[in-house]
């Protein structure tokens, strides 16, 4: 059986506790405990601002243990979120850019670095702190997701308004620093640009492996059939021997 209290410990119909308003008399509440088997408690039914409706112990609320339903923690959590994020774009393809940007240029623990910070590469000092800017920026000159930031047209040049351009891996790769330039025709390119030549009647690949592997020249690689090539190397081992 239930017992009711109509008065005691201060509590009474309508009372507010900070979000929460007594809608109900006090009870008995019995529940485990420890040191008792059961240890009886007055509670009372509460209304939170939010609406709910939450049975909570009069101790709690006289002490301010119980403030609302659980709605108030939840909003302050989320308020305190708000403030110590200045944009909320942390872990976003483009603030991960921005990210490994810098430790490429000021971590020294990073692989990179010595391509990079060790070379004397730096940040744009405005950017260095402050991805708005930074983003921005990138968005100004077209960046979308899965674009890469690459320095240009000065390789060796900073990170810094003017001197870098948003472009695909493959364009990225071709500005590399240990890239090698092919000259044939009169024409000098990357070997992934000789690749895509008109010219060219193998693939990559191949291309890469009679040029990097067999040393046969650009000009005859690029259009040398299989046959071609093995009479190129055996005609080239024969001059070799006949030499020494």
């Amino acid at each position: 059986m239930i017992r009711l209290r109509k008065f005691g410990n201060g509590v009474k119909l309508g009372d507010k506790f900070f979000r929460l308003k007594v809608v109900g008399q006090q009870f008995r509440l019995h529940y485990e405990s420890k040191s008792r088997s059961t240890t009886p408690k007055w509670a009372v039914v509460v209304k939170c601002d939010c609406g709910l409706y939450k049975v909570v112990c009069v101790g709690d609320l006289i002490r301010s243990f119980q403030k609302s339903c659980g709605c108030y923690r939840d909003h302050v959590s989320k308020e305190n979120g708000k403030a110590n994020t200045r944009h909320g774009e942390t872990g976003t393809p483009l603030h991960n850019l921005w990210h490994l940007m810098k430790q490429r240029c000021y971590d020294s623990n990073q692989r990179s670095y010595p391509n990079y910070g060790g070379r004397g590469i730096k940040v744009y000092r405005k950017w260095k702190n402050n991805y708005e800017l930074f983003r921005d920026y990138a968005l100004a000159q077209g960046y979308k997701p899965g674009l890469q930031i690459d320095r240009y047209p000065d390789n060796n040049g900073n990170y810094r308004p003017g001197n870098i351009r948003f472009v695909t891996c493959k364009v990225n790769q071709r500005n590399r620093r240990d890239n090698i330039v092919l000259t044939a025709f009169g024409e000098s390119k990357t070997l992934v640009e000789w690749s895509e030549d008109d010219r060219c009647e193998v693939t990559y690949n191949t291309l890469w492996d009679r040029v990097r592997k067999m040393r046969i020249p650009l000009k005859l690689a690029l259009s040398f059939t299989n046959k071609e090539v093995r009479a190129y190397r055996r005609s080239d081992g024969e001059q070799a021997s006949k030499s020494q």
